[in-house]
Formats: structure tokens, C-alpha cells, sequence
């Protein structure tokens, strides 16, 4: 293959990977630095989404933990509201 012909190949595939179409090693498409972002905005998605469902996992236990208190006193002030007053 000529070095103009592997220039126009190159010219006209822009994601084609040089080091390949020369030598064979490595992927044919190069990746793209946008790829690189695109991974690294993921993964900092996945690391917010992670901390606000922990944040919600443990806020939903809050609230269990303040229900179960609740029913306990509603529970209690109705058997102390069962009970008769002594009389004088």
C-alpha cells in the first residue's frame, strides 16, 4: 500500500486507528477523547446516583425507626386513656 493511499484512507475515516491499518496491532477505531468524557461523566452520574440512594436508604430508616415510635406512644396514650380515674 502507498503512503498515498494510506493517507487518503486515513483522511476519509477519521476514527480509523493508523497503528492498526499499518500495523495491525490494536483496535481498528480509535477511541475518541469525547468517548473518554463520556465515560468519565457516566461514572460521575453512577457516584451521585450511588450517594443519593444512600442518602435515601438512610433517611428511609429515620423515618421507620420515628413511625415505630409513634405507633409506641399512640399505643401507650390509648391503654393510659382505658383506665379509669380513681375516685375521691
Amino acid at each position: 500500500m502507498t503512503y498515498s493511499k494510506i493517507y487518503e484512507i486515513v483522511i476519509n475515516n477519521e476514527d480509523l486507528n493508523v497503528e492498526w491499518l499499518i500495523t495491525g496491532k490494536g483496535d481498528m477505531i480509535k477511541k475518541t477523547s469525547s468517548e473518554s468524557q463520556q465515560i468519565k461523566d457516566l461514572q460521575e452520574k453512577i457516584y451521585l446516583y450511588e450517594k443519593t440512594i444512600s442518602a435515601q436508604e438512610e433517611t428511609i430508616r429515620l423515618l421507620k425507626k420515628q413511625l415505630e415510635e409513634c405507633e409506641r406512644n399512640q399505643k401507650n396514650s390509648a391503654s393510659v386513656s382505658k383506665t379509669p380515674a380513681k375516685l375521691k
